[in-house]
């Protein structure tokens, strides 16, 4: 679908899976579209000590360079959750990026890091997953509802000139009903006037900005999670 629509992206892939299933990863990067880093076995940072994490990171970036990607300039957390320790080991292993933290719509600088910002609303995991039980809570959405949604925050993206980041999952939206509707929001995209492009062309483009636009954010003072 993305090949039908002229459009690449950002496949995060977590470092196993590099090693289990190199042609996958391959064939992702041979039809150009970017490879981050996604953790190793998906662990989170806030899971992992600074010297265990700092270690998973340089296992992955070994295994997705292995199995065929360019070397990764970005990343991004398993459940979007950082830690300080952690924006020091991305910027000591000379990435561009990060894409794990929310607080905008619009890039910002996390020290020497770009930040590209994410949205629980853009997200499909929180509109298509469920886990049932006795309070099951919010049912899936249907695909074509979520699609409409989506297609109004990047409308709305457009208008005003601000970053919409989609996440979407295999395992939820590579379903065949909610692929359909993936596939048509994005034939809507490459007929539109955004500017769709890779989370490392966001992070180069808003690397360039003049310095004396002040997107820059404290880490010390800020805080470190999404919350």
């Amino acid at each position: 679908m993305f090949d039908d629509a002229n459009i690449t992206g950002s496949f995060y892939v977590p470092g196993q899976y590099a090693d289990r299933y190199p042609g996958h990863v391959r064939r992702i990067a041979e039809r150009g579209h970017e490879i981050g880093l996604h953790g190793y076995l998906h662990e989170p940072p806030t899971a992992l000590s600074k010297t265990d994490f700092a270690s998973a990171l340089g296992r992955s970036m070994d295994a997705l360079i292995h199995a065929g990607a360019e070397r990764p300039t970005g990343f991004r957390s398993p459940s979007w959750d950082m830690t300080s320790d952690a924006f020091a080991v991305l910027s000591d292993a000379g990435l561009r990026y990060d894409s794990s933290m929310m607080g905008s719509d619009t890039p910002y600088f996390i020290g020497d890091l770009v930040e590209v910002p994410v949205q629980w609303t853009l997200d499909d995991a929180p509109f298509y997953r469920y886990v049932g039980g006795p309070d099951p809570g919010q049912l899936p959405v249907r695909p074509s509802d979520l699609m409409s949604a989506w297609k109004d925050e990047l409308d709305s993206a457009a208008q005003y000139g601000t970053l919409a980041v989609l996440t979407v999952h295999d395992w939820l939206s590579g379903r065949a009903a909610a692929a359909s509707a993936l596939g048509q929001l994005l034939e809507h995209v490459a007929s539109s006037t955004l500017w769709c492009a890779t989370a490392e062309e966001v992070a180069q483009w808003h690397g360039g900005l003049s310095p004396n636009v002040d997107t820059s954010w404290n880490l010390a003072t800020d805080g470190g999670s999404n919350a």
